[in-house]
C-alpha cells in the first residue's frame, strides 16, 4: 500500500463569545490506500470536525492535509469543489437525497455535476449496494437503511480515491448499522476503496481495519 492522505499538526478552534474553544489540538494522521479506518470517541470530541477537515469542508485553524501529495487547502475555491466532487466522496449521517428525484438520479447527481450524463455507473453501483429493484424509487418510498445504501452508492460514483463517512449508522437501527457496516468492509475488501468513518459506536468501530480514539483534541490508537 502506498500512503494517500496525510494531516500534519491538524488544529481546529472556535470563537464561543469572548473564548475560543480548541476542539482539535495537532492531529496527525497517515492513511495508506486501501485502509478502513475508524474513528471513534465520546460525543463533541471532534470526530466530525476531523472529517469535515480531511475531506475540504471546512478550513483548519492550522496544519496541513495532503490527498496524494496535494495540499488541498493552497487549492482555489474552484479546485478545492474539483476535488470534493471528484476525488472523494461523502456519506452522512442524515443521508441527504433530494426527494423529488429518483434513486438513480440521486446517485448520479455527483457525476451529473462532472459533466457526465452517462447513468450506467449509477444503476451499476445500486445492483452492487442491492438496490437494483429500487431504481425508480423516490427516497420516500425506500427505508432508511436502503437510503444509506443509495447515499453510499453516491459517494462512490465519481470514483473517489478516499470516502468519508460521518456517522453513516446513526439514523438506523442494530440491524442495519451492522448491515451498511458489512457493506463498507465489503466494498473495501473487495474494491479497495478507502474509508474514513466516524462513528460514536464501538461496536461497529471495532468492525474496522484500524480504530483511532479521539479525546481532549487529539488523535490515539486503540487495540
Amino acid at each position: 500500500m502506498s500512503e494517500l492522505l496525510a494531516a500534519e499538526n491538524l488544529k481546529r478552534s472556535f470563537k464561543n463569545g469572548l473564548r475560543e474553544l480548541q476542539v482539535l489540538k495537532g492531529i496527525n494522521l497517515k492513511v495508506e490506500r486501501g485502509e478502513l479506518i475508524a474513528i471513534t470517541g465520546p460525543s463533541g470530541a471532534g470526530k466530525s470536525t476531523l472529517l469535515h477537515l480531511l475531506g475540504g469542508l471546512d478550513t483548519p485553524t492550522g496544519g496541513k492535509i495532503y490527498l496524494n501529495g496535494t495540499d488541498i487547502y493552497k487549492l482555489s475555491d474552484g479546485k478545492l469543489a474539483n476535488l470534493r466532487n471528484q476525488r472523494v466522496g461523502f456519506v452522512f449521517q442524515f443521508f441527504y437525497l433530494l426527494p423529488e428525484f429518483s434513486v438513480l438520479e440521486n446517485v448520479s447527481l455527483p457525476a451529473m455535476i462532472s459533466g457526465r450524463t452517462d447513468k450506467e455507473k449509477a444503476s451499476q453501483l445500486l445492483k452492487r449496494v442491492g438496490l437494483s429493484e429500487r431504481i425508480s424509487h423516490r427516497p420516500d418510498q425506500i427505508s432508511a437503511g436502503e437510503m444509506q445504501r443509495a447515499a453510499i452508492a453516491r459517494a462512490l460514483v465519481n470514483n473517489p480515491e478516499i470516502v468519508f463517512a460521518d456517522e453513516p449508522t446513526g439514523n438506523l437501527d442494530r440491524d442495519n448499522s451492522i448491515s451498511i457496516m458489512n457493506l463498507i468492509r465489503e466494498l473495501n475488501e473487495e474494491e479497495q476503496q478507502t474509508f474514513i468513518i466516524a462513528t460514536h459506536d464501538d461496536r461497529l468501530a471495532k468492525m474496522a481495519r484500524r480504530v483511532l480514539y479521539i479525546v481532549n483534541g487529539r488523535l490515539g490508537g486503540r487495540k
